[in-house]
């Protein structure tokens, strides 16, 4: 959908129910900066002073943008930037093909300090052949974040089911509550430890 579009979708919603807050559940929103930019501006030279409660924004998209962008974002009526960051080991977003480094997660949180707009991480855990000790880097990259960034947020934290994961191509099998090993011996996270882990909430205790 071209951008004329999208914003004569919004003055369409204003006008007829005088709605001003919006949430783009869009995760490809900034995936175009153009066509991004082009929404944003709009919105702005419409002066319909509206409240963006969140977009969903790549944190490597993030670090790269300038801070006439990033000004664009606040005069648009952004107030939330959710980005998945998945995990706090290298390692483990290698795995999952996120070509994402922990640098750059780093660096777009300190790029938002001076900014209105608030950062949400979401994270994921329970990824095969991912250790406790991954897990335990997650929650610390997360603490760090919003040590530097108190605006900060860890939005959600997802229990990957260890079910289905032929992409992986990974041979494991569940057995007496935990994890078999795998061949090469490595201390793998086992669903009792995960159990263990805060938020972790009844229905994902029984998976």
């Amino acid at each position: 959908m071209n951008s004329s579009n999208v914003l004569e979708m919004i003055h369409r919603i204003v006008r007829e129910y005088g709605i001003r807050g919006f949430l783009f559940h869009d995760d490809n929103f900034f995936l175009d900066l153009a066509w991004a930019h082009s929404v944003l501006e709009g919105i702005v030279q419409s002066d319909l002073d509206l409240s963006l409660g969140k977009l969903f924004i790549r944190a490597d998209t993030l670090y790269k943008m300038d801070n006439d962008f990033l000004r664009l974002l606040v005069r648009a009526g952004v107030k939330r930037l959710v980005m998945g960051v998945e995990s706090g080991s290298q390692r483990i977003n290698n795995l999952l093909k996120k070509h994402l480094t922990l640098e750059q997660v780093t660096e777009a949180n300190r790029k938002l300090i001076s900014y209105p707009i608030k950062p949400a991480y979401m994270f994921m855990m329970g990824i095969p052949t991912e250790t406790p000790e991954e897990v335990a880097q997650s929650i610390h990259f997360a603490d760090q974040l919003i040590k530097e960034n108190p605006k900060a947020t860890r939005r959600s934290i997802f229990i990957c089911p260890i079910l289905e994961l032929n992409f992986l191509r990974l041979p494991f099998s569940m057995a007496s509550g935990s994890l078999k090993r795998f061949r090469s011996g490595r201390n793998l996270i086992t669903i009792k430890s995960l159990r263990s882990l805060p938020g972790f909430c009844p229905r994902q205790k029984d998976l």
